[in-house]
């Protein structure tokens, strides 16, 4: 059950996180549509890069957990930071903005790259659920989108964020005992 709980928690908090930083970078960048792509590109970039460094430095419960719970830290971190770098960053030229806003995305990235394929190592032991996992993952990333959306209609995309560091705070603890 734990491990159950630690893949659906990635699934909902990656993709709450990333729908947290789209609308944030709309203004500073200048368009919805720069927004969105340079967003995806640096979340799926920096977190593939994760992925292929988790194997070397998160083999243990532990680590996966000290990882997700600096994902929470680098999360408020940039929560609080963003406005001040916004305002003081604005009026740089436009590839200069993409470039900052590349930095802001991958920081976090990159270790939010590293959870799932932790975590699939962890669990290769219980017969079958690799399979499983990314069944769960993928689901939860699905209700994720759509429920990060409700969330921010009614609670703002600060409630978004909120949820989405609660879910790798989930994370953190559900990895211990996961490969049970």
């Amino acid at each position: 059950a734990r491990a159950q709980i630690y893949f659906v928690s990635l699934g909902l908090a990656y993709i709450g996180v990333e729908l947290w930083f789209v609308p944030r970078f709309v203004l500073y960048l200048g368009h919805p549509s720069h927004a969105l792509s340079v967003v995806l590109f640096s979340m799926l970039t920096a977190s593939g890069v994760g992925s292929a460094l988790s194997s070397r430095f998160v083999r243990s419960a532990r680590t996966i957990s000290i990882v997700a719970l600096c994902i929470v830290a680098l999360l408020g971190l940039e929560w609080l930071a963003l406005p001040r770098i916004f305002d003081s960053t604005l009026n740089l030229a436009f590839p200069a903005r993409v470039a900052i806003t590349v930095a802001l995305v991958a920081t976090p990235a990159v270790l939010m790259g590293m959870p799932f394929p932790s975590g699939l190592t962890l669990t290769t032991r219980t017969e079958g659920f690799v399979a499983r996992a990314w069944v769960l993952n993928g689901v939860a990333s699905v209700i994720a989108s759509v429920g990060a959306t409700l969330v921010a209609i009614s609670n703002g995309f600060g409630a978004v964020l909120a949820l989405a560091a609660l879910c790798y705070g989930v994370a953190a603890f559900a990895v211990r005992g996961a490969d049970s």
